[in-house]
């Protein structure tokens, strides 16, 4: 099964390989960029809400190629918008805005 990520503003979907969390500082705060390489796919106030949003992207990859019942529980766990195709084992998650 494969994960996909859509960005925040939706317009980038991207295999999710490899997913990293940096700090952007624009002189008077600092935000959380969440980014697969170089394609930016959610900006958070907060670490703590950046690191929310990669444990619900973890958990996606985890239960991977589970059934019918995993997606339903998936949508209750996962703040953001997730589809979930069992008969291509695709996943898509949808970076929450906040």
């Amino acid at each position: 099964m494969e994960l996909w990520i859509r960005s925040q503003d939706k317009t980038k979907l991207v295999s999710a390989k490899e997913i990293i969390i940096s700090p952007l500082n624009d002189g008077s705060k600092t935000v959380y960029s969440i980014h697969n390489g170089c394609t930016h796919l959610g900006c958070y106030k907060e670490k703590k809400r950046a690191l929310e949003i990669l444990d619900e992207i973890q958990y996606c990859i985890i239960c991977i190629g589970e059934t019918f019942d995993f997606a339903r529980e998936l949508k209750q766990k996962i703040s953001a918008k997730v589809s979930v195709n069992i008969k291509t084992n695709v996943v898509i998650y949808e970076m929450p805005e906040e």
